[in-house]
């Protein structure tokens, strides 16, 4: 029998997902003839370098809803109004037969303006003369190998999609074409940078379409960044589609940032966790590289990343060696300086210092007999070159990560690494007033994140003191000349390393021993000391407490050296006080760590 079913509604599907992966689609988006706007449903951003002045690769990836892609697609007519070409469009395609194009003369754009005189590139055969409709836009004007071009005149124009990146504002640098490279291989690569507005245009090459069923497009070039901190600034994507049939825009949206990289192992500032040397950037940019450092155009301001500093010893009035380990995020270029500070107490003549390596490398490092001489001299070697050295004779774990000797040759004057034989500092100099070192970078200059070690010898003061602090500053850094802001240097934990922390004069070695214990008996005492630092006239030595002794005063009591003397042959005794004061000898100064041993009777 006949009968009918009532009319009712069908439940959309709410549920599934019609095109999975990248977040391309979502749930609901399955409901029958549901059409979304034109829109890059995946549009990340990042970057692989937050350091100032640094050369930044951009890494960008897309896909949208809609159909991309480029085609030889209508004619542009040229005219001349008012004494002025202009290029009026028509996107008749019966218009083209594109097996007649010649193809060499045409560029993204279709005929380079320049070509409109060269008659092989403007032959009109490929027009279309039998669509009668279009009589007006397909006819050919007067054109062949034998005349001059006349106006108007009609060529294949291609149909290019095209992306734009928005917002990358803050970069250095110059607007002009930036070379691109893409996982699609459909773009061309070179595309538009406009600095001013931060914006890149990214088109299609001829013949070429991505389907919303491919890939994302990835895209990665590179940008300069500002020698100064700043923020990352907002992206946004926009495009338009041509060439595919379905002419239209994709509205402008933000790009998603990249929060959750970090862009490489040894990305840091100030070399410290907790504060990150606030005081050295009252500007409130986080130093800190983190999770949220690949987000483009976060940028760190300039920063020493490594700033180590220790001495060799805590004794007064000695030769102190300081040991200098930095790296900084921006370069050092032939016109850079910098300065460490803040050395109280410390004394060197003022003018010239010298530098020497101050790696804990042996120079066992090198087996000469491997190295080709003629590439050796007082910079060191320079071992990325494989002329200069047979890496078979070169103890590996001397190398770092760049493969460059970080000692110089053995006995030189070392002059932190060097590159290509080039020396990274050109002069260093001290100011003893201002206690002061500054150090002005040679034509070898630093590469930024790469540590250097450097040491060179202070004299301590006299007396004891607490180790103050030093600063670390620099100037004309990178390629944009700014500069380095002032930051207190790191210590180690152990407080006998802190720079001119200087102990109170001691005898670090105070031994005394007698000859004989019996009563009666002629006694030689031997008396052995050693001090923290150099003694000298008119100093003198009192050794007391020697109580009982018969022994008469006695202002020329006899002392007898053993081994070098230092102390005059005679002393005075002191029969009451049971002390002998000794006098050091005339322009003789003793050695601090020496050990002097000296006898006498009582």
């Amino acid at each position: 029998p006949n009968f009918m079913i009532s009319s009712s509604m069908i439940a959309p599907d709410l549920v599934r997902v019609p095109i999975s992966g990248d977040n391309r689609t979502k749930a609901g988006d399955a409901a029958p003839l549901l059409v979304l706007p034109p829109t890059f449903v995946v549009r990340g951003i990042g970057q692989n370098n937050p350091y100032p002045d640094a050369v930044n690769t951009i890494r960008v990836t897309l896909a949208a809803n809609v159909m991309l892609g480029a085609n030889m697609y209508g004619i542009a007519i040229v005219e001349e109004v008012d004494e002025e070409l202009v290029v009026v469009r028509s996107n008749d395609t019966s218009c083209v037969n594109l097996t007649a194009v010649n193809t060499s003369c045409l560029d993204m754009t279709g005929f380079n303006i320049t070509n409109m005189t060269n008659m092989s590139c403007m032959d009109m055969t490929f027009l279309n003369m039998s669509v009668s409709a279009v009589v007006s836009a397909c006819s050919p004007v007067n054109v062949t190998n034998e005349t001059a071009m006349a106006l108007p005149t009609r060529y294949v124009l291609p149909e290019v999609s095209t992306i734009t990146i928005m917002g990358l504002t803050g970069s250095v640098t110059a607007s002009g074409y930036v070379a691109i490279t893409d996982s699609s291989g459909l773009l061309d690569t070179n595309a538009t940078w406009t600095k001013e507005s931060g914006m890149l245009e990214v088109r299609f090459m001829n013949n070429t379409q991505w389907k919303t069923a491919d890939a994302p497009i990835e895209i990665s070039f590179e940008l300069r960044n500002p020698g100064t901190c700043m923020p990352s600034p907002m992206v946004m994507v926009s495009g338009v589609v041509r060439g595919t049939g379905c002419n239209v825009s994709i509205l402008a949206a933000a790009m998603h940032k990249d929060v959750s990289s970090v862009p490489f192992a040894e990305c840091k500032a100030c070399g410290a966790s907790g504060s990150r040397c606030d005081a050295c950037h009252a500007d409130g940019c986080d130093q800190a590289c983190d999770d949220a450092d690949a987000a483009p155009l976060i940028v760190h301001g300039p920063a020493f990343i490594i700033k180590k500093i220790g001495q060799s010893t805590t004794w007064p009035g000695v030769a102190n060696t300081m040991t200098v380990t930095f790296a900084t995020n921006i370069p050092f270029t032939a016109e850079s300086t910098f300065y460490l500070s803040g050395f109280a107490g410390a004394q060197h003549a003022d003018g010239a210092i010298v530098l020497t390596d101050g790696s804990d490398a042996a120079a066992s490092c090198i087996n000469t007999t491997a190295v080709n001489v003629s590439c050796v001299n007082t910079t060191g070697v320079d071992m990325t070159n494989p002329d200069c050295v047979d890496l078979t004779g070169v103890d590996m774990s001397c190398m770092d990560a760049t493969g460059r000797r970080l000692l110089a040759a053995p006995g030189a004057r070392a002059l932190l690494a060097t590159v290509s034989g080039k020396a990274a500092v050109a002069q260093a100099t001290w100011s003893n007033a201002e206690k002061k070192l500054t150090l002005k970078i040679g034509a070898g200059g630093t590469v930024e994140g790469r540590q250097y070690a450097f040491s060179f010898v202070l004299t301590n003061p006299r007396q004891a003191q607490r180790a103050p602090l030093i600063d670390i500053s620099a100037e004309k850094a990178g390629t944009c000349k700014t500069p380095v802001p002032k930051c207190t240097m790191d210590r180690g934990a152990d407080p006998k390393l802190h720079p001119l922390g200087v102990d109170a004069p001691t005898f670090i070695v105070r031994e005394v021993t007698q000859s004989s214990p019996y009563t009666d008996a002629v006694n030689t005492i031997t008396v052995t000391l050693g001090s923290n630092t150099a003694g000298a006239r008119p100093s003198k030595v009192t050794v007391s407490g020697l109580m009982g002794s018969v022994t008469m005063e006695n202002k020329a009591m006899q002392i007898t050296a053993v081994g070098p003397a230092m102390f005059e042959s005679t002393a005075v005794w002191s029969a009451a006080s049971g002390s002998v004061v000794l006098t050091y000898l005339a322009d003789t100064d003793s050695v601090a760590g020496t050990n002097y041993s000296f006898t006498f009777e009582l």
